[in-house]
This record gives C-alpha cells, sequence and structure tokens, in this order.
C-alpha cells in the first residue's frame, strides 16, 4: 500500500499509520510504503510521524521524497494507493495512481470524490477516522481479485473523465461561452 504526499497530519498520514496499526492487529498482511518529504516545519512533523509508526505500524516503511520520473515505477510496485487527506483540492498522486490501474482509498474531500466512485474505483472514508479507514483497506488488501477489479475501474475512469485532450477540450468550450 502506497501513500504519497507531503508527511503532515492534514494528508492524514497519521491516520493512515494509526489504520496500518488496526490492520495489522486483525491480521491482515500488508506493507505501509511512505513517499513524501516534509514542509518547513518538517523535522518535527516526520519526527511525530516516525515515532507514532514505529510504535504503532510496525509495516511502515518511509521512502523519503521520490522524483516524479520515479513515480510510475512506484505505482506499479503496489497494489493500492490511499490518500486520507483531511482537505484538498485535486491531488494528482489520486490520479497518477488511478491512471496506473490501483484502486484508490481517499477522503471525499475537494474534488477527491469526483475522481474516485465509491465501491467502484476505490472507497472513500470521512476523514480523521482511523478505524473507518482500516475498515475500508481491509478487503482491498485481503483480496487481489477486488484489488484488480477496483484497479480496472479507476484507470478506465481516470482516461474517460481526465485525459489531457477531454480536459483542454473542456476548458477551450468554457473559455468560448465565458468570453461569448
Amino acid at each position: 500500500m502506497l501513500f504519497a504526499g507531503v508527511l503532515t497530519p492534514r494528508k492524514g498520514v497519521i491516520d493512515l499509520v494509526q489504520a496500518s496499526r488496526l490492520l495489522t492487529d486483525r491480521g491482515v498482511a500488508h506493507e505501509l510504503l511512505l513517499a513524501g518529504g516534509t514542509p518547513e516545519e518538517g523535522i518535527r512533523i516526520e519526527a511525530e510521524v516516525r515515532q507514532t509508526a514505529r510504535t504503532t505500524a510496525p509495516t511502515a516503511r518511509f521512502l523519503g521524497p521520490q522524483p516524479h520520473e520515479e513515480m510510475a515505477a512506484l505505482y506499479r510496485s503496489v497494489d493500492l494507493f490511499c490518500l486520507p487527506s483531511w482537505w484538498e483540492a485535486m491531488p494528482l498522486t489520486i490520479l497518477e495512481a488511478m491512471a496506473a490501474g490501483l484502486p484508490v482509498v481517499a477522503t471525499p474531500v475537494g474534488d477527491i470524490a469526483r475522481m474516485v466512485e465509491d465501491g467502484v474505483s476505490g472507497r472513500l472514508v470521512p476523514p480523521h477516522r482511523p478505524q473507518e479507514l482500516a475498515d475500508a483497506l481491509e478487503p482491498l488488501l485481503r483480496s487481489a481479485e477486488l484489488r484488480r477489479a477496483m484497479g480496472r475501474m479507476a484507470r478506465q475512469r481516470v482516461c474517460d473523465r481526465f485525459d489531457m485532450a477531454g480536459t483542454a477540450a473542456a476548458l477551450d468550450t468554457l473559455y468560448r461561452e465565458v468570453l461569448a
């Protein structure tokens, strides 16, 4: 399972680490990969995340910041993407994960609810709820068939709704309507 983003509490990374512990306690085999750097106040936050992981999620591995050109290989190396942010706009990491054929477990904040169709291309859970996050992750971690099915739907959804040509055409139409 992959998290890719800035390692800050608002990205839900501590919630994810706590959910990982719950999954471990339930006997759900998994590994949590945390890819990302930290903001300005990052040393304190990263220390907090690492301490939480050390005490609650023995399966967590910190990869640090990843160059953009290596992200495709990282997405291909995992079975599932999770971004339990407390607030977002339209995170590109979700679109990248979906384009790579990964099911996504995320929170329905910002445009995420438009990106991920709950129960079809992934799962949506409320922010700040590690227990519900673990409940959403567990069936996906236990079933390769479910991951593949949702991953196929995720890829199809991103190709149908978020491809560059379609987005450019929609933007062009919008500009023409506004300027008319």
